[in-house]
């Protein structure tokens, strides 16, 4: 049970509580303590949010660590080993006192909840820096990467209590508290989602000449196994450009440019947020002896992909005083990852695809700000921003 969800169905929740309540019928009673319902049965807000009670305890460890080897001048290989382990409780209580609450007046709801959730990544990469010639310089970086995750949780609820029915007669002790005197114990649910994996090899060369010209490329190969089986590997390449305007000779005597910079860059990047497992068969049992599938394979479900292209002048003038940003900015998805109904006879109703369809969002891009002030010991600046975008 929450009290605010976008799930809540019919029953509503928090908020439509508020907008049903009586605006003229006060939310307590005359003795300005007791909670009470109104006469056209809609709950009210102010009863629900003192009789319910949502605590969570969550322990969380971070932590990481990572040696560098120099294996020849200018090239250096580093291993980083991070996890991120959360673990927590949650305990939600709903007082039976409260009104027109379907379920819980007059008898009460309890849950309790725990949770684990475990993320590991090792990377391992390769960096090299180098001088080409007296002005051009390379920086070049290769690498693979492996992340996973692990989530699980346990949930279990009770409801037909016998204390805090009463209004008047409210006692200090939490329906999680003493759960096994409930009249109707629900079975323990458990949920573990399938582990979530990614393997990359990536890699990157910038080449940096006189610093006014900078010329920058990207590969990665992102496999997970959140794809189907005909499709775990994505391949999203990039690469941008930039000129220093403002650092060639006829711009260095400026006195109306302290900065200016062209820049233009075209990539592809992937999208894998969606439910782990999605293109595989999955199951579930809600009671004793009843198990269904609930979700129907895909082996072809492939990664969803973005490609941008950007083209962008930075600025400067007045010595800094004015700076700002002008961006023009193209963005086609493509492949898009959608929750679909599977054409029946099927074994389940949810069939994860992807769309073949575009979506197209560009667009204009201003910003602008000021150093309004500036003092020795005090300075003040403002800066605004007008996106003019357009999705089709």
């Amino acid at each position: 049970m929450q009290l605010l969800s976008n799930t809540a169905g019919a029953g509503g929740n928090l908020m439509s509580y508020a907008l049903n309540w009586n605006p003229t019928k006060a939310l307590r009673n005359g003795n300005g303590y007791s909670l009470a319902a109104n006469s056209f049965s809609a709950t009210n807000p102010l009863a629900v949010l003192d009789g319910f009670s949502d605590v969570a305890d969550v322990n969380v460890f971070l932590g990481n660590i990572s040696a560098t080897v120099n294996i020849i001048k200018g090239l250096d290989y580093k291993f980083l080993y991070a996890i991120n382990h959360g673990s927590g409780g949650r305990r939600t209580n709903m007082d039976g006192w409260v009104d027109n609450l379907k379920g819980v007046s007059g008898a009460g709801f309890a849950a309790i909840n725990t949770t684990v959730l475990t993320s590991q990544t090792f990377t391992h990469t390769l960096n090299y820096r180098t001088d080409l010639t007296e002005d051009l310089k390379l920086d070049a970086v290769a690498g693979y990467e492996y992340w996973k995750t692990d989530f699980s949780n346990d949930a279990s609820a009770a409801t037909g209590f016998n204390t805090n029915v009463d209004f008047n007669n409210r006692v200090g002790v939490k329906y999680t508290e003493f759960m096994q005197n409930a009249k109707t114990q629900f079975p323990m649910s458990t949920i573990e989602d399938p582990r979530t994996e990614i393997q990359s090899y990536f890699g990157r060369v910038t080449l940096n000449l006189r610093d006014k010209y900078y010329l920058t490329g990207t590969i990665r190969a992102d496999g997970s196994n959140k794809f189907g089986s005909n499709n775990k590997y994505g391949y999203f390449p990039s690469v941008g450009a930039k000129w220093n305007i403002s650092n060639e000779d006829f711009m260095k005597n400026s006195e109306v440019f302290n900065n200016l910079g062209f820049r233009a860059s075209w990539g592809i990047t992937g999208n894998r947020e969606f439910p782990a497992g999605a293109a595989l068969e999955q199951f579930s049992s809600s009671a004793y002896n009843s198990i269904g599938q609930t979700n129907v394979a895909n082996p072809d479900l492939k990664w969803e992909k973005t490609t941008s292209i950007n083209l962008g002048l930075d600025y400067g003038l007045l010595r800094g005083r004015i700076y700002g940003a002008i961006d023009y900015y193209h963005k086609n998805t493509t492949d898009l990852l959608f929750q679909s109904t599977a054409i029946q006879p099927a074994p389940a109703s949810i069939y994860f695809i992807n769309l073949p369809a575009h979506l197209i969002n560009s667009g204009v891009e201003f910003s602008i700000g000021a150093a309004v002030v500036q003092q020795k010991d005090f300075s003040g600046t403002s800066t605004s921003t007008s996106p003019i975008t357009r999705i089709s």
